[in-house]
């Protein structure tokens, strides 16, 4: 009798350990898709800051004549006309100067996991001691041959799972 028992006691523990897996797994995957929705809007984001750059370095060069013209007390008409030619040249710079190349995203293997930040190496190495068969992988978006933000992803099965961002030593997201 004692036997049955503790063999029903040990299936219900069994059962209670698998729903509890399927938990951490749905979790698991709800983290996965929220890190990917979170990256897609980052890097929109930072494509957007980015973006504004190229202006204020072309308005500061207007900007400077209208406030010397202020202070020196200057002809405003001569300094208005020579603006508006500015505004032209300026207008048409995109035309021929190229503000903005093609990005390409790599990802490679990094089993040892070198040139990962030592917040998000310690993660992704309690993960491996968990689940042996995780690889990991480092991606990094090059634009104009510049390194953006490299990140760790972990792979098992198919499944990917976005462990950090981070610009340096400077960790941006961490799982």
């Amino acid at each position: 009798m004692a036997g049955i028992s503790k063999i029903k006691e040990l299936e219900a523990r069994k059962r209670a350990l698998v729903t509890e897996s399927e938990i951490y797994r749905e979790t698991l995957r709800a983290d996965v898709q929220n890190l990917q929705l979170y990256g897609a809007s980052f890097f929109r984001r930072i494509d957007q800051i980015r973006g504004i750059g190229p202006w204020l370095l072309m308005a500061l060069p207007m900007a400077a004549p209208v406030v010397l013209g202020l202070l020196l007390e200057l002809d405003l008409t001569l300094l208005g006309t020579g603006l508006a030619g500015l505004f032209v040249a300026i207008a048409m710079t995109p035309a021929f100067v190229r503000v903005k190349g093609p990005a390409e995203w790599k990802e490679r293997l990094e089993p040892r996991l070198r040139d990962v930040p030592s917040s998000i190496r310690v993660k992704a190495l309690l993960l491996k001691r968990e689940v042996p068969q995780m690889r990991f992988f480092v991606g990094e978006l090059f634009q104009q041959q510049t390194k953006l933000d490299p990140y760790l992803v972990a792979e098992y099965q198919g499944e990917r799972l976005v462990l950090g961002i981070w610009d340096g030593e400077q960790v941006i997201i961490s799982a």
